[in-house]
């Protein structure tokens, strides 16, 4: 495959999980404000420093946001890959399979969210310590912790990692789910903000490009195992997952 048509297979797929940005992205906002409401109610009833002593970081809005996304993602994206790999459309007969790849979608978000969840409940505590030793009042903590922990920056941030990880996941499991005799190829985002085109970047998806390997087997990049694009399962380190734009290709193994 030429530069020129990795241009074209990549912005296709881009533009395809882009479509999805706007919708995920008010979703995520949504549910990381609902996760601290209940924390600056604690506020206004018990004072901010029994509050910091006693909150808890509620996972229900964003454990809703994270199985929609990824159900709706991850179909949407195991669906398009089943037509291009096998040409059909995928059959009545064939939704158990196809549930059973997005129950595997729902699972793994569990993982997800604990990371995500630790992020805010950090967030929340340095803010309540800096509230408490500065004399914020309850209104001006509660502004912090809303633009920290549920700006639109972050909301973003973990829409479009997310997006990306879902329609990556996705793909891969419905490829292995049709039987075919296939490889997966790592694709990079084409483009001079690709991490690895700074000499100074600490991870490079640049030189993994092309990488190819068994559909069961990880790739290789920055020396951290991911089995896609946007993978967590093995490890992968923040700086090697966040806001990543690459994608999967695959190529009958004759």
């Amino acid at each position: 495959m030429n530069e020129r048509q990795k241009q074209i297979l990549w912005k296709t797929f881009d533009s395809s999980r882009w479509a999805y940005l706007r919708t995920e992205r008010q979703r995520a906002r949504k549910a990381l404000q609902e996760t601290v409401n209940p924390i600056i109610e604690l506020m206004e009833s018990q004072g901010l420093e029994r509050a910091y002593n006693n909150f808890e970081v509620d996972k229900r809005p964003l454990l809703t946001m994270y199985a929609r996304l990824y159900k709706n993602v991850g179909g949407a994206f195991g669906e398009k890959t089943y037509k291009e790999l096998t040409g059909m459309k995928m059959k009545q007969d064939e939704d158990e399979w196809i549930r059973a790849v997005r129950n595997y979608l729902g699972i793994a978000v569990a993982e997800r969210l604990d990371a995500v969840t630790a992020t805010s409940r950090d967030y929340i505590t340095r803010i309540m310590q800096k509230g408490i030793s500065e004399g914020w009042s309850i209104q001006e903590t509660a502004k912090q912790i809303k633009d920290k922990v549920g700006g639109v920056n972050r909301a973003t941030r973990i829409s479009r990692t997310e997006i990306i990880s879902a329609s990556n996941l996705g793909s891969l499991s419905v490829a292995r789910a049709t039987g075919l005799p296939l490889k997966k190829a790592w694709l990079s985002t084409r483009g001079n903000r690709t991490r690895g085109n700074d000499p100074n970047d600490v991870f490079n998806h640049v030189s993994p490009d092309g990488q190819e390997v068994e559909l069961g087997e990880p790739f290789i990049v920055s020396n951290e195992e991911l089995d896609f694009p946007g993978d967590w399962s093995r490890g992968a380190s923040v700086g090697n997952i966040v806001n990543c734009r690459c994608t999967l290709i695959y190529r009958v193994d004759r």
